[in-house]
C-alpha cells in the first residue's frame, strides 16, 4: 500500500510573555505546529533521519518566541513557518495554529493593580 499523505507535529506549546516594568503586561499563546514533507521513509522503512523531533519543534517555537518577543500572533506564526522552511529542506509545508489566552488586570481597592492578573473568562481575544 502506498503512503498518500503524512503529517505530524507538536501541539500545546505554551508561551507566556510578561513585559516587566512599573506596569506589567501579560500575554499567553498556545501554539500547534504541523509539518508535511519528505518523511515517507519514517513510515515505510523505519528511517527517522529526516524527521524533526517533536522536542525540537517545541524548542524552535520557544526560540522564535524569544526572538519575536513583541510580535503579534500572526507575524509570530509567519516567523515560525519561515524558520522551519529555511532550516529543514525536507519540509514542504508548515501549518501553525495559535490560540491566545486572555488575561485581565486585577482590581485591588478599586484600582487596577500594576502586576496582578486574572484569567479572562472567555480565554480568547
Amino acid at each position: 500500500m502506498a503512503l498518500t499523505r503524512n503529517a505530524y507535529g507538536k501541539g500545546r506549546v505554551r508561551i507566556m510573555r510578561v513585559a516587566r516594568g512599573e506596569r506589567q503586561a501579560v500575554r499567553e499563546l498556545s501554539v500547534r505546529v504541523m509539518l508535511e514533507g519528505g518523511f515517507e521513509r519514517a513510515y515505510t522503512h523505519g528511517d527517522n533521519r529526516q524527521v524533526v523531533a517533536t522536542d525540537t519543534i517545541k524548542n524552535i517555537v520557544n526560540i522564535v518566541a524569544r526572538e519575536q518577543i513583541d510580535a503579534a500572533a500572526e507575524p509570530f506564526g509567519v516567523a515560525l513557518v519561515e524558520r522551519f522552511l529555511q532550516r529543514y529542506p525536507q519540509i514542504e509545508r508548515v501549518s501553525v495554529l495559535s490560540h491566545e489566552t486572555g488575561w485581565r488586570r486585577m482590581t485591588v481597592d478599586g484600582q487596577p493593580h500594576p502586576h496582578s492578573f486574572l484569567l479572562d473568562g472567555n480565554g480568547q481575544p
